[in-house]
């Protein structure tokens, strides 16, 4: 894995929250992605517990044993914080894993198969220009049409009904990302050419729906 994506302060600090985050957490994200792919530089560390846990108490063990670190704010099953220059968030996921996670450094790092599902599943919300370019990286990389991952946000989120055409919405939707500028520069420059490719991408599974369904 390419941990030189890392901060020298996450590298540091990994071992130290795998003391105390709960049981089976693991790291997903653009950083998780970043240590498969190398794509880009990623600042923040965002880990996913497969079980429920007591806020108050691991903010506390954060405060107390992860080096200068700072909460930002807690709601229900989520914590958000800064040590120096990595900002660290971790969140109860109750979704199931595709595949296995990989050691990585003392923590667990996310398949790229549930990085991709959980990317699309961002984009379906209010996503990020960085959500668009790590999915975009990972298609690229994989070789994965669209259809290849919508398979996989189904295998993973399991809903009732055809949710397909939110997503298929959603990829080709940009007001929000775009109101925010992003702090990797990768992503600001190769902004234009994803708009495209997910333009395109789209009019050809939508294409290959309704011939589907004629």
């Amino acid at each position: 894995m390419f941990k030189q994506r890392l901060t020298e302060n996450a590298k540091d600090i990994l071992g130290l929250l795998n003391q105390i985050t709960p049981k089976r957490s693991y790291i997903a994200g653009g950083t998780g992605l970043a240590l498969w792919l190398d794509h880009r530089n990623s600042y923040d560390l965002d880990i996913y517990s497969p079980t429920e846990f007591v806020v108050e108490e691991i903010s506390r063990n954060f405060e107390f044993k992860i080096p200068e670190f700072r909460l930002i704010s807690t709601s229900w099953q989520t914590i958000h914080g800064k040590s120096k220059d990595t900002e660290l968030s971790l969140f109860f996921y109750p979704y199931k894993l595709l595949k296995e996670t990989e050691p990585f450094l003392d923590f667990e790092i996310a398949s790229i198969e549930d990085i991709t599902a959980m990317k699309l599943e961002a984009i379906a919300g209010r996503g990020l220009k960085r959500d668009f370019f790590d999915l975009y990286k990972i298609m690229q990389f994989k070789g994965w049409d669209l259809k290849a991952i919508l398979d996989l946000h189904e295998s993973k989120y399991e809903r009732k009904g055809d949710f397909t055409p939110h997503l298929l919405r959603s990829l080709t939707y940009f007001g929000d990302a775009e109101q925010t500028a992003e702090r990797a520069t990768e992503v600001e420059t190769e902004w234009g050419v994803i708009k495209d490719f997910f333009i395109k991408a789209v009019s050809t599974q939508s294409t290959s729906i309704f011939n589907l369904q004629a």
